[in-house]
């Protein structure tokens, strides 16, 4: 036990449980068989706004089965709670860091930018994920980063550096939806963003990296070094599309992160 969450077990556990619950089945379920089932009574719980001080101990508990369907449905219902304490907030980190399970990873990653915005460790956390072995889980990471404090700012190198990545793995689409958004943060950052610009750089001699988006990474140079604007970035930016109807934002467009409000 530690940061004031107290787990409950056994017979009394269940008890509890089903007094609390006033013999609601999703308490019931958290002990079934099937892992569908056991999803589903905790994304139930996770419903129970009123009960929270009894229910956010046993979904964090659920952080543990064995099902990642199960722990997906955990990292989800925590963050759809409107208040969790900070060790709850450390599992759903931890399960963004270190789970087995890339859907896990990932959920989590979502889940930490709406528990803990404003925290360090979220901005860390999603540092490290841009890491991640798959690429997939990386993506999610640097995408989020618009949701954290300083809006990637003390990330940008690690975002540019991202890109490259992305030009190697990712697929047209991806890339397409990812370059726009990772510019507009390092242009929103100005010289704070400066770290980024080598790898910026090295973008526009990359002849894998796709022409056409190219004068967008130019005019987002020219926000770093103070000699561009967000409309010079923005208007570079409408001229990229994407790699067909579907894709990105509505209509095929790039989905853009927001420019920051006045």
């Amino acid at each position: 036990m530690s940061r004031g969450i107290v787990y409950l077990t056994g017979i009394s556990g269940l008890l509890f449980m089903c007094s609390c619950g006033e013999k609601d089945p999703a308490w019931s379920e958290l002990k079934s068989g099937d892992a569908a089932k056991r999803a589903a009574a905790v994304a139930s719980l996770a419903g129970k706004q009123d009960q929270a001080e009894t229910v956010i101990p046993v979904i964090v508990k659920a952080l543990a089965d064995e099902s990642e369907d199960v722990r997906v449905a955990a990292v989800e219902g925590l963050a759809n709670l409107k208040s969790i304490p900070d060790a709850a907030k450390a599992k759903i980190q931890e399960a963004a860091a270190g789970d087995s399970s890339v859907k896990v990873r990932k959920a989590a990653i979502g889940a930490l930018v709406m528990v803990a915005p404003e925290a360090s460790s979220t901005t860390e956390t999603l540092k490290k994920a841009m890491t991640d072995s798959t690429f997939a889980v990386a993506l999610e990471g640097c995408l989020k980063m618009s949701f954290t404090a300083d809006k990637g700012a003390s990330s940008a190198k690690e975002m540019a550096e991202f890109l490259k990545r992305a030009v190697k793995e990712g697929d047209e689409m991806q890339v397409s939806n990812v370059v726009p958004n990772i510019l507009v943060l390092l242009s929103q950052s100005g010289k704070k963003a400066a770290p980024a610009k080598a790898a910026l750089e090295a973008l526009q001699n990359d002849p894998k990296f796709p022409e056409k988006m190219k004068p967008a990474v130019e005019a987002a140079i020219k926000a770093i070094e103070g000699e561009g604007s967000m409309e010079d970035v923005m208007r570079a930016i409408s001229t990229i599309g994407t790699a067909g109807p579907g894709a990105g934002g509505p209509g095929g467009g790039p989905v853009v992160a927001p420019p920051p409000a006045p």
